[in-house]
């Protein structure tokens, strides 16, 4: 079992690997689509209309295999500051990313708390049988 899940672990890091280098690609991709719209649109003074939707979905892309890849290798973005400045005991489980990440979920169950008639999005359509 223990062979298995170690070959297994070894393709997924391939895997990963080709995911990052996509998203690499995908940037490199996006910049250049980017750079062609701005030249179209500003000396040649002829937009092609494929360009902005173009970029969007390449953006979308390797921000989703990036953050695959971030996940995987337990590299979050994340705005972690006061667990580096302030010290332990200020915040509770600070040394547990579950806990710290649970306090980030808790802002908006508070805000449903104050305000349980909000209905979020499109909830409030009557729907009609």
């Amino acid at each position: 079992m223990k062979v298995w899940l170690l070959s297994v672990s070894r393709v997924l890091g391939r895997i990963s690997t080709l995911a990052l280098w996509l998203a690499g690609i995908g940037l490199v991709a996006m910049t250049a689509v980017v750079a062609f719209q701005v030249y179209m649109r500003f000396v040649v003074n002829s937009s092609p209309a494929w360009t902005e939707g173009g970029a969007i979905m390449i953006m979308s892309w390797f921000i989703f295999l990036g953050a695959a890849v971030g996940v995987r290798e337990k590299f979050h973005m994340g705005f972690d500051v006061l667990l580096y400045v302030l010290p332990d005991s200020a915040l509770p489980g600070a040394g547990d990313p579950f806990l710290v990440h649970d306090h980030s979920r808790a802002g908006p169950a508070y805000l449903l708390h104050l305000f349980p008639d909000h209905r979020i999005g499109r909830a409030d359509v009557p729907v009609h049988h």
